[in-house]
């Protein structure tokens, strides 16, 4: 695929995790070996989105090929750049432990809204607001160069 074309694709942005043990991905009778992160975010990312262009490294990218993977890494920019829509996955269980974000969402006052006041109109302890958070900021993706690159380079807000 050339980017000069101007193709519609939405791009993936995930930490790969650990390679084992090893996942199947069927893609036009082509099966990929995948790492068990990646395929929860598409297990993820499918039940809510339509995944027909989603542009994913280890997918789209011969990784036995070390030209090809040096060629594509030195294209990552022009890539996330280019897509409609970066798709972040932080990582499996993500639902359950965001009651607090949740809740910052529909009042709109992230920043102006005590934790103590947040956990009182959810009628959940503060501590485990402070638990899910401190769980939410601490997952890999928000500590890995490429991931906050991927972000950057995103021509809209990622989702």
């Amino acid at each position: 695929i050339d980017l000069r074309d101007a193709p519609q694709f939405d791009a993936l942005s995930y930490v790969w995790g650990p390679p084992e043990p090893c996942k199947q991905l069927e893609i036009n009778g082509e099966v990929f070996k995948i790492s068990p992160n990646l395929h929860e975010a598409i297990y993820s990312l499918s039940r809510v989105n339509s995944l027909h262009n989603l542009w994913v490294d280890a997918v789209c990218i011969n990784q036995m090929d070390l030209q090809e993977r040096h060629h594509q890494v030195m294209m990552m920019a022009d890539i996330y750049r280019s897509a409609s829509t970066v798709r972040i996955f932080l990582g499996k269980d993500l639902p359950a432990k965001t009651a607090l974000f949740r809740y910052w969402k529909r009042t709109q006052t992230l920043q102006e809204t005590p934790i103590e006041k947040a956990a009182a109109e959810l009628g959940a302890p503060l501590q485990n607001l402070l638990n899910d958070f401190l769980e939410f900021i601490l997952r890999p993706w928000w500590i890995r160069v490429w991931t906050q690159q991927e972000y950057a380079l995103a021509r809209n807000d990622p989702v």
